[in-house]
């Protein structure tokens, strides 16, 4: 997404020599307040640079009014450059990037649809695909932590110490209050 860059004035403090300023840094210099009108380095806040420093202090309506419409043309231009900048590269992605990010969805789908498929094969072993209701105790046959299937679920309110209980490996056990 494309940025209109600053619009507001942000004051910098004293001028100083090695700062860099970019167009609408404010600064003092000399009991006058100067906006940058463009990105300068090194250059003195005066009147003989009014290329790059406008002052604020004691300015006719006219001036103002024309450094405010400078300012709007360079945000605008700006504004412009960055969005036909980003629209450029919008359309340059090019048609094997595309391809790329297709290619790498339909990776994603294939193994997405071949867990789905070992889940299925999975569950198919423990629990019945059609109708009816399931009675009794689940068990998973093979309580292996490595291996997928359904494990053994047990719930209880007593605390359990790791190490100390009696629950198989590969058991889940869910405390509740």
């Amino acid at each position: 997404m494309a940025t209109a860059g600053r619009i507001l004035l942000m004051h910098k403090g004293e001028y100083q020599a090695s700062e860099t300023y970019e167009m609408l840094d404010m600064v003092s210099y000399d009991g006058v307040t100067w906006v940058a009108k463009k990105t300068c380095l090194g250059i003195t806040p005066s009147s003989s640079n009014s290329e790059y420093w406008f002052a604020m202090v004691g300015v006719s309506s006219e001036d103002f009014e024309s450094f405010k419409n400078e300012v709007l043309a360079e945000v605008e231009s700006t504004i412009e450059e960055r969005i036909s900048s980003s629209i450029s590269e919008a359309i340059s992605e090019s048609e094997d990037a595309t391809e790329t990010k297709i290619n790498a969805v339909d990776s994603k789908v294939t193994t997405v649809d071949s867990r789905v498929t070992t889940v299925n094969n999975s569950l198919s072993k423990y629990v019945p695909l059609a109708g009816g209701n399931m009675t009794g105790v689940l068990k998973a046959v093979n309580p292996s932590l490595n291996v997928e299937g359904i494990r053994n679920i047990t719930a209880g309110t007593a605390d359990l110490t790791a190490g100390t209980s009696a629950l198989a490996t590969g058991a889940i056990y869910i405390v509740y209050e």
